[in-house]
């Protein structure tokens, strides 16, 4: 199935330094979240494998904050996809990101703007670093026994209401 690409989003801006055509690449994900565990993971690919910087984004839906340098110069938040071919005729392209988008808009704008980009080098898997998995089914749990409440209160409230015929409605004219 091939996915329309869509136009640009005016929540990201995109900078392409290079558009590499790979051999089998993969799209590793790795982005800060609890623990900065993505980020950590995403950013020893990085530096492990020698990777450039092929693009970057940046976003005012980024959390308003900026990045000290070294050299006491500042940056704003941004993604960056990084790339290198690998010894085995796979090449490996990263993302990582100093922050998330802090809304939903954001989040799905950056991440067609990313896989838009991939695509383009060929790209066809993208894995993302790390999955918090370890509450979902808690989480799973807790949303049914929610659901189960308040449909039990929405039938309470329905058994509670008297019937009404039209002609005890506010406003009706008979």
């Amino acid at each position: 199935m091939r996915i329309p690409e869509r136009e640009k989003d005016p929540l990201i801006s995109e900078r392409v330094f290079r558009t590499p055509k790979a051999i089998g690449p993969v799209l590793v994900c790795g982005l800060p979240g609890s623990g900065y565990v993505g980020k950590l993971a995403a950013d020893h690919l990085v530096s492990s494998f020698k990777l450039k910087k092929v693009a970057e984004y940046t976003s005012e839906t980024f959390p308003p904050q900026v990045n000290v340098k070294e050299d006491g110069t500042v940056d704003q938040p941004r993604g960056e996809v990084y790339f290198a071919p690998t010894r085995k005729g796979k090449s490996l392209f990263v993302f990582t990101a100093d922050a998330q988008p802090t809304t939903s808009e954001g989040e799905y704008a950056l991440a067609d703007a990313v896989v838009n980009f991939a695509k383009k080098c060929g790209v066809s898997k993208v894995v993302g670093i790390p999955i918090d998995t370890s509450k979902l089914e808690e989480k799973a749990e807790e949303t049914k026994k929610v659901i189960s409440q308040l449909q039990a209160m929405a039938e309470q409230a329905r058994e509670a209401a008297p019937q009404q015929g039209r002609e005890s409605r506010p406003g009706y004219i008979g």
